[in-house]
C-alpha cells in the first residue's frame, strides 16, 4: 500500500505520516484506476496558471466516483470533468492537525484553509479552527484499505477509534466498522495524484462591493440567520467569519420572475436552497428544480411587527424559511403565534437596519 505523505504549508518543506511511497508532484497514479483520465483537469487557459501537486480519493466499489466536497459536505460523485469538479475533488493532504503521530488532515485544494471535519458523524469543509474538538474531528490515521485490497487505504477517526470515513448514499460519513463487506468496500479508497490548475478564489471584498444584506431573527434578536458546514442556522455574530457565513448577496430570483435568491458573500455562486425541507448552501446548478428550491418571495414579516420580512419558497407556496432548533427549514405557516415569530427577520444593511425592504 502506498501511504499518503503529509506536507506542510511552507513551500520546499515537508512532514510525513510514516511514509513508504511519497506523493509525487507528477500526475501519476499510486494505484492506476481505469478510468483515471476523467479526474484529470488539461490546462487549456492562456496564460496558463502554475499546476499544483494535489492528491484524489477514488472509491473502490464505485471506482468513477471520488470524494470531493459541495456545498460544504462531503460526497463520492463522478467527476464531469470540469475544473471545479477536479479542484473540489483534491486535496493537499498535511500532517494532522491534531498532532497525533501518523495522522493526516484533508486541506481543500480550492478553499485554502478549509478541511475534511466530522461532526455529527457526517463528512463537512469547514474553515480551519483552533480549538481541540475542530483539530480532532479534523484528523484522521490512514490504515491499509479495510476492503483488503493492495493500494488501497481507509482512514479512521483520531477522536472516534473504530470509526472509518466510509460512502453511504453517496455521502461522506464516519460510521463505526461494523466487519461486513460493504462496509469494508465504502470504506476503502484508491489514491491518485495529480497536477492541477486552480483558479484563485474570488476574493470576499469584490463580492462585497454588491449590495450585501444580514438576517436577523425576530425573536432571537442576537442571532442571524448564515451558513455553516453547508447548512442553514440562526446563530450570535462574534468572530469575522460569523459576520462572513451571515452575509449575503440578495439577487433575482435564480427561477425568473418576482423573487430574490440568497447568495453567499464569502463563497460567491453558492446559494440557499431548501432540499428535504432544509436549508442548505449549494453550489450553482441549472436544473430546474435548484432554481426553484433557491428562489423565495419576500413578503411583509408574518410576525407583523414593522420593518420585518417573511421568505415564502417559489415551488412550496405557503412554506416560509422559520428556524427551528436553531436550524433553518422551509416549513408550512400553521399561523401559530411561535411560526409567525419563528418565519420573521429584520434586515440590516451595512450595519444599520433597513426598513421599507
Amino acid at each position: 500500500m502506498g501511504r499518503l505523505t503529509a506536507t506542510t504549508t511552507t513551500p520546499g518543506s515537508a512532514s510525513t505520516a510514516t511514509p513508504k511511497t511519497p506523493i509525487t508532484t507528477n500526475a501519476t497514479a499510486v494505484s492506476p484506476p481505469p478510468n483515471a483520465s476523467a479526474a484529470t483537469t488539461a490546462a487549456t487557459a492562456a496564460p496558463p496558471r502554475p499546476l499544483v501537486a494535489v492528491t484524489g480519493f477514488q472509491s473502490v466499489n464505485y471506482p468513477t466516483h471520488f470524494i470531493r466536497h459541495r456545498g460544504g459536505l462531503g460526497y463520492i460523485e463522478e467527476l464531469s470533468g470540469t475544473e471545479k469538479d477536479t479542484a473540489d475533488s483534491s486535496f493537499h493532504v498535511r500532517p494532522g492537525l491534531v498532532g497525533a503521530p501518523g495522522s493526516i488532515s484533508f486541506e481543500s485544494a480550492s478553499f485554502p484553509n478549509q478541511f475534511l471535519r466530522h461532526q455529527n458523524y457526517e463528512i463537512k469543509l469547514h474553515a480551519k479552527e483552533t480549538n481541540d474538538l475542530y483539530l480532532n474531528d479534523a484528523s484522521f490515521r490512514q490504515v491499509n484499505g479495510l476492503c483488503g485490497l493492495p493500494r488501497t487505504v481507509s482512514f479512521e477517526s483520531v477522536n472516534y477509534p473504530g470509526h472509518f470515513i466510509r460512502h453511504q448514499g453517496f455521502r461522506l460519513y464516519i460510521h463505526r466498522a461494523d466487519g461486513s463487506d460493504l462496509f469494508n468496500q465504502d470504506a476503502s479508497f484508491m489514491t491518485l495524484n495529480r497536477s492541477v490548475s486552480l483558479s484563485t478564489p474570488t476574493p470576499i471584498v469584490e463580492a462585497q462591493q454588491a449590495e450585501s444584506y444580514s438576517f436577523q431573527s425576530f425573536n432571537y434578536q442576537t442571532h442571524f440567520m448564515r451558513h455553516k458546514g453547508g447548512m442553514g442556522y440562526i446563530d450570535p455574530v462574534t468572530t469575522a467569519l460569523d459576520k462572513q457565513d451571515s452575509t449575503f448577496i440578495l439577487r433575482p430570483g435564480l427561477v425568473g420572475g418576482n423573487c430574490i435568491s440568497f447568495e453567499s458573500v464569502n463563497y460567491p455562486n453558492h446559494f440557499f436552497r431548501h432540499q428535504n425541507y432544509e436549508i442548505k448552501l449549494h453550489s450553482r446548478e441549472s436544473a430546474p428544480l435548484y432554481l426553484n428550491d433557491a428562489s423565495f418571495r419576500k413578503v411583509p414579516g408574518l410576525c407583523g411587527a414593522t420593518g420585518t420580512v417573511s421568505f415564502e419558497s417559489v415551488n412550496y407556496p405557503g412554506h416560509y424559511i422559520r428556524h427551528c432548533g436553531f436550524r433553518l427549514y422551509i416549513h408550512q405557516n400553521d399561523y401559530s403565534d411561535l411560526f409567525m415569530k419563528d418565519a420573521s427577520f429584520y434586515v440590516f444593511k451595512g450595519g444599520r437596519m433597513v426598513q421599507g425592504f
